[in-house]
């Protein structure tokens, strides 16, 4: 794990509780097999920690692809939109806010291709 940004360390060493959380909770539990959510968790995950700026768009084309093989089960962008804010606010709770912050513009660019998802869903 070296050289990496502390966040990604944090996140990485906190994988086996979010897993556990979002599959017990959060709002794809209703949607998406079990097995599915524990990927996209761990996948999306395993991106942050590769993340050293906000200049990569692998997360939100991640979360792209999610979304649109997730319609065959009945997701939404909505969805994802509600799972990204749980994720968001687990993590940064995890990681600290200073540790964070190098995070935000990945997150800046998921939210925003959903918001695209979404007007395309319409």
């Amino acid at each position: 794990m070296s050289g990496q940004r502390p966040a990604a360390t944090i996140l990485e060493s906190a994988l086996p509780w979010l897993l556990q959380d979002f599959r017990e909770h959060g709002p794809l539990r209703r949607v998406l097999p079990d097995d599915f959510r524990v990927d996209i968790v761990r996948v999306f995950t395993q991106i942050l920690a590769r993340s050293d700026s906000g200049e990569s768009d692998e997360a939100a084309e991640f979360i792209e692809e999610v979304v649109r093989t997730s319609a065959s089960f009945g997701a939404r962008p909505e969805h994802f939109e509600l799972w990204l804010k749980r994720y968001e606010a687990q993590a940064r709770n995890l990681v600290g806010e200073e540790k964070w912050q190098p995070l935000d513009p990945v997150f800046d660019q998921v939210r925003l291709r959903l918001a695209k998802l979404k007007l395309q869903d319409t």
